[in-house]
């Protein structure tokens, strides 16, 4: 067989393999994904409710005093942690609204919650949402959104806070606190959550995009909230 018909037989078992086992298989894993995100969303709220350590009352005092003149009596990681959470949702913000039109559901509600509740609302995104690889014409808001200067802005607070935790944070009092206090318990599974779902979002934006590759997505996903923030950055400029 001569090298022409060798390249014809390796299209055909390619085609063959993409649309009798790969394809099926894709969607296979998609049936059982998106009620995956919703049974861990149910047992992470089972959890809060059951096993969280603290109370409310203490959940409150906290918050009071990281926005008062006692902020200084407040563990610096703990601060940069819990005001990182609000940095997180603008980052999400920008790839959701990039995806808005090609879902069944409205994004906004989704976004908005997630300055209040975090990673969690966005387990339900997920379990709703179809991964979407069409890049669409931006809307008036995603112009206004999606400027150099909010971008630049949002990654020196996220840089700051990352910076300001990690230099004057007391990672022993933090493990502490885990322990002992319901609300740095759940803004640190919070984070982590939030951390773990956003590289779905930047395969999806890449591959929208046409630049995916492996290595530029570890490096896009791989550092949290610092990776992502440099994402965004480099977005602008393809």
């Amino acid at each position: 067989m001569d090298a022409s018909g060798n390249r014809q037989s390796l299209k055909l078992i390619s085609l063959f393999w993409f649309h009798n086992i790969r394809r099926p298989s894709i969607v296979l894993l998609m049936k059982i994904r998106q009620p995956l995100f919703l049974l861990v969303l149910a047992l992470i709220m089972v959890y809060a409710t059951f096993n969280a350590p603290g109370s409310n009352t203490e959940n409150f005092a906290l918050i009071q005093r990281m926005y008062s003149s006692e902020f200084r009596s407040v563990n610096p990681l703990t601060f940069s942690v819990f005001n990182l959470l609000g940095v997180w949702p603008m980052v999400y913000a920008v790839l959701v609204l990039e995806e808005a039109e090609s879902q069944t559901f409205p994004v906004w509600p989704f976004i908005l919650l997630s300055f209040f509740m975090g990673g969690f609302i966005y387990l339900v995104y997920f379990g709703l949402r179809k991964p979407s690889h069409v890049l669409r014409p931006q809307t008036k808001l995603q112009k206004r959104v999606e400027t150099r200067k909010n971008m630049i802005l949002l990654s020196l607070v996220g840089l700051l806070l990352v910076l300001y935790g990690l230099v004057y944070g007391d990672w022993s009092g933090y493990i502490a606190s885990f322990q002992t206090n319901g609300l740095v318990h759940i803004m640190s599974l919070d984070f982590i959550l939030i951390s773990l779902l956003f590289p779905m979002l930047v395969k999806d934006d890449m591959i929208r995009r046409d630049n995916y590759n492996t290595l530029d997505w570890v490096v896009y996903s791989f550092i949290p909230v610092l990776s992502a923030l440099y994402y965004l950055n480099r977005r602008l400029d393809k």
